[in-house]
């Protein structure tokens, strides 16, 4: 994105120190996308009707609640009938399944922890407060509603949050009531996530998915991090250390929750959860891996760093420094598992994420199998777009200069054409009903097999639904978002890609590790050699982590096969 470091670290000074009404605009963040992307908001009342699906789409709000801004007071009765959604979001009942059935909470069920939260925004400004409390009011009307249990939860972590009961939070107490704000309004759904200016859309929508079917979760591990400075893993328990410096508010989380100027930008609620999640990942993998935030150091750079234990950057497949949290398809399926979600609900093109199902991903050779997918699972889906296809106000070349990238769908009606509704990261506007076919193309590595509104091949799609670009890179490299290279101007890596680099990565690991026994002696026999790769490999399986089974497995292949075992 083109705009200069300067400009993006001079926010303008409010009577609530440390947190800006509208640190930069819209259009500071749009700078360097298409020209097709506006710089404000869509008008979300018109002849007297709320354009519901044009604010962020039907994702089982109360309506009355939906719009962050406060351009209208209406009714039910207002609303088109297309406004009301096809597909209503999940919820988590108090055992932990899913139901799409649950009866609408009792007030007093909520109260004690509703009182006690409100307490605890005593100490925020007066705008904070009364954001919060329009966020609590979506949280107790969520449609399909949340359970009285989940609600609590929710209220119970934020309350935690600005308590500081240990006083161990490494966060002020101004970060404290910002962190809370931004996770009740996450939780009530009433504006999208966004990625803003980095390159964290493969967690974002992750992050969307957990505060549509479990927000309880999302609050506590946005919470537990506030409070310590560090994440438990539910995998193993193990302490997951996060930088200090990537806790504190980055220029984009400093804004103001409940600003409508925020829209398209990360709020600080999501920026810890990144760190979490992406950490939870990387330092349980071989090698451990380290992501971090710091202050940007050029107008391409989203202060994005992974690194190995050393502090030296990873090398992404050019060589240069991966400076994004560097996940593909099936690793964002392992974010999911940990985060307990099951089915295969990460959808991509079997030319880009590779010809295997995985636990979380369905990979579709053809339009009829995308559009199975996409109706076979509870919304939302997850799938895999080339950014450059015309849908994403990208040039639809495929070897242009898009990347990969993921969108959430929340709805879908079927036509014809069939046609579902879209969020995309990229803030409000860029949420939209979409044909069917039109996100199958995008899935595409090239432009053949391209299909028209009604699905068959060869025929020409509408295009004219294209959305407001992101350059989220850091320069180019590879074939971009064709058929056989790796994109640097992306979010998401092709699996096939992945695995190569991963194995990279491990094999120049191993071969420096002290782990490995050739180090001590060159002489060894093949067998003293695999002994503790074996036991690594034995971990894995046991721990059900896919990726290192596969990496290890190979390592001992190769060494029995260069010894001739």
């Amino acid at each position: 994105m083109a705009e200069t470091a300067e400009k993006f670290d001079k926010p303008k000074e409010t009577a609530n120190p440390g947190h800006s009404a509208l640190a930069y605009t819209n259009h500071d963040m749009a700078t360097a996308q298409s020209a097709g992307r506006h710089t404000e908001n869509p008008n979300v009342v018109e002849g007297g009707q709320v354009k519901f699906t044009d604010i962020y789409g039907p994702q089982g709000v109360n309506k009355d609640l939906a719009t962050p801004l406060a351009v209208a007071q209406f009714k039910e009765n207002n609303l088109p009938t297309d406004a009301k959604p096809a597909v209503v979001a999940p919820v988590v009942d108090k055992t932990g399944a899913v139901t799409d059935n649950a009866a609408p909470i009792n007030p007093a069920d909520v109260q004690v922890q509703k009182t006690r939260l409100e307490h605890l925004t005593q100490g925020m400004t007066t705008d904070q407060a009364a954001e919060v409390q329009k966020d609590m009011k979506a949280i107790e009307n969520r449609k399909p509603p949340l359970t009285a249990d989940q609600v609590n939860k929710i209220y119970d972590s934020t309350s935690k949050l600005l308590e500081n009961p240990n006083n161990s939070s490494p966060l002020s107490a101004d970060e404290r009531n910002q962190l809370a704000g931004s996770i009740l309004h996450n939780a009530s759904l009433r504006t999208g996530l966004d990625q803003g200016f980095h390159n964290t859309c493969n967690v974002t929508t992750l992050e969307r998915r957990l505060n549509i079917t479990n927000p309880a979760e999302a609050a506590r591990i946005v919470s537990e991090v506030g409070l310590t400075g560090e994440y438990k893993s539910l995998k193993d328990g193990k302490m997951i250390k996060l930088d200090a410096a990537s806790l504190s508010e980055d220029r984009e989380s400093k804004l103001a929750f409940g600003d409508a100027r925020t829209d398209g930008k990360r709020d600080y609620a999501s920026q810890i959860f990144d760190q979490a999640t992406i950490n939870d990942y990387w330092q349980h993998q071989k090698p451990p891996l380290y992501y971090s935030q710091r202050a940007p150091e050029g107008q391409s750079d989203t202060g994005e760093r992974l690194r190995f234990a050393n502090h030296q950057e990873v090398p992404g497949p050019d060589g240069k420094p991966m400076r994004q949290p560097a996940l593909s398809t099936d690793a964002m399926a392992e974010i999911g598992k940990s985060l307990g979600f099951t089915g295969q609900y990460i959808i991509s093109n079997a030319e880009v994420g590779g010809p295997n199902n995985t636990d979380g991903s369905s990979k579709v050779h053809n339009y009829q199998e995308f559009s199975d997918a996409l109706t076979s699972g509870k919304p939302p889906a997850i799938i895999m777009v080339n950014a450059n296809d015309k849908l994403f106000g990208g040039t639809g070349d495929k070897g242009g200069s898009g990347g990969w990238h993921v969108v959430n769908v929340s709805d879908y009606q079927a036509g014809p054409p069939a046609k579902i509704f879209m969020t995309n990261q990229w803030g409000s506007e860029n949420n939209k009903w979409v044909n069917v076919s039109d996100l199958y193309n995008a899935t595409l590595p090239t432009n053949a097999g391209r299909v028209d509104q009604n699905g068959h091949e060869g025929g020409q799609s509408d295009r004219g639904q294209g959305q407001g670009g992101s350059d989220r890179g850091q320069g180019q490299g590879g074939d971009q978002g064709g058929k056989g290279g790796w994109s640097r101007n992306d979010g998401v890596m092709r699996d096939e890609d992945y695995r190569k680099w991963r194995q990279d990565l491990f094999d120049k690991s191993w071969k420096n590790s002290d782990e490995n026994p050739l180090k001590k002696n060159p002489q060894l026999d093949p067998q003293a050699q695999i002994e503790p790769l074996q036991a690594m490999l034995k971990e894995a399986q046991n721990k059900n982590e896919s990726f290192q089974v596969e990496i290890i497995q190979k390592q001992i292949q190769d060494i029995m096969a260069t010894t001739g075992r």
